[in-house]
């Protein structure tokens, strides 16, 4: 809600929640460790680039990134919230006038809090806005998600959840002091203006009363009927409403370099934690790609013998030998097995020779236009006739039939 507030002003630019750039951040301490690995003689050391200047690097890039895509994050957004019906009222936009500079921009992603070193090192003249909710309330609207499409969590789990952010937020607040800014979501509610004034004049812009119009429309919130859905069953719950109680109590701390030491630490475990996962994920995708590319090279093959069967049909032009006689062997292999061969056209290499309803373990030499095959025994112990013809085991495809005649066994 916030974020679309700051969003209405003519120089902020909301942004959907991006999730990836704070992952950026992680990713970033990873490639620097890679970088410098052999110190002088890695290709950052030799740049002499320090860890700093390797994060600034990269805000710049996702700086500029946004910045010339403005045009079009408001033109395809703006068809997004045609699409919810946001617009119809005028609450909700992207851009209230052509004339609108929209140089900065705002994310509200709430996993933001726990990157908030790493984003700042990033963008070093970024300021953070600390929403402070009741976890009661969190917490109802976390087991009611399902209502927007996401899973519902449980007591416990939704009250954790709040915990665990509220406490990086807090901890950011303590490390960063005049960059951090706390704000209560009840008084967001209760004195809207006064709230949207407290925000414009920390971030250095002046007052616009566009930035109240959101608040007219409630979005993407959970949907229940009472607000005593959280029935505070869990021990969990009653330390996250006490933990609450005390951030509403207490005066705002001073700024202290033991707070600035645990946010750099906590960045670092997290970035420590996720980096295992990250290359997991790469992994995993690699071997993804590896299977896709695997399946797509067998379906390509199967398209091209069907093409080539529909083009090029296969034909059996002749086989051999020609006289077979009932219970006598014939062709005689090394082994004692009788053999058949068939003259072909088009044949591929997936072809066997079929003898009756009986495919034969046939050998194909597609180049020489011949198949062979070992005929069992038990097909040519009596008179009679047969279908033969060639099938393409790889598509299914089959040739021309013709009639051979197992004749009536000599003595």
């Amino acid at each position: 809600m916030l974020t679309w507030c700051l969003g209405q002003h003519p120089n902020i630019l909301a942004l959907e929640e991006t999730h990836w750039i704070a992952r950026q951040s992680v990713d970033l301490n990873y490639l620097y460790k890679l970088g410098t690995k052999q110190k002088q003689h890695s290709s950052l050391g030799i740049m002499r680039i320090s860890k700093k200047d390797f994060y600034q690097y990269y805000g710049q890039v996702i700086g500029s990134l946004i910045s010339q895509n403005r045009t079009r994050i408001v033109e395809n957004g703006t068809q997004l919230l045609e699409s919810y019906d946001l617009l119809r009222e005028g609450n909700y936009s992207l851009c209230r006038s052509p004339d609108d500079p929209k140089i900065r921009w705002v994310d509200g992603t709430p996993e933001n809090s726990f990157y908030v070193y790493g984003l700042i090192r990033m963008f070093p003249d970024s300021k953070v806005i600390h929403i402070l909710r009741n976890p009661r309330q969190v917490a109802n609207s976390l087991m009611h998600f399902s209502t927007v499409g996401a899973r519902d969590y449980n007591e416990e789990e939704a009250y954790l959840t709040w915990k665990r952010i509220v406490e990086a937020c807090v901890q950011a607040e303590k490390a960063l002091g005049e960059k951090t800014l706390r704000i209560y979501y009840d008084d967001l509610l209760l004195r809207p203006e006064f709230v949207i004034r407290s925000c414009l004049n920390f971030i250095g812009e002046p007052f616009n009363s566009d930035c109240l119009l959101p608040l007219k429309h409630k979005i993407n919130s959970s949907i229940y009927m009472h607000n005593d859905d959280a029935r505070l069953q869990h021990p969990v719950a009653l330390n996250a409403i006490k933990y609450y109680e005390t951030l509403v109590a207490e005066l705002p701390g001073e700024t202290n370099l033991s707070a600035l030491r645990t946010l750099v630490k906590s960045f670092y475990e997290y970035c420590n934690k996720q980096t295992p996962q990250y290359l997991e994920e790469l992994s995993g995708w690699a071997s993804k790609l590896v299977n896709e590319n695997k399946r797509m090279e067998i379906e390509l093959k199967t398209l091209k013998d069907q093409l080539r069967a529909v083009n090029h049909p296969m034909k059996v032009i002749s086989y051999g030998p020609k006289e077979i006689c009932a219970n006598n062997p014939f062709n005689l292999q090394p082994n004692g097995d009788s053999a058949i061969w068939v003259t072909t056209k088009n044949a591929t290499s997936d072809s066997v020779i079929v003898l009756g309803d009986t495919p034969l373990a046939s050998s194909a030499h597609p180049n020489g236009g011949v198949v062979t095959a070992i005929v069992p025994k038990h097909l040519y112990c009596q008179p009679g006739e047969f279908q033969l013809y060639l099938q393409d085991t790889s598509t299914g495809a089959e040739s021309n039939r013709i009639t051979l005649k197992v004749l009536t066994e000599q003595y």
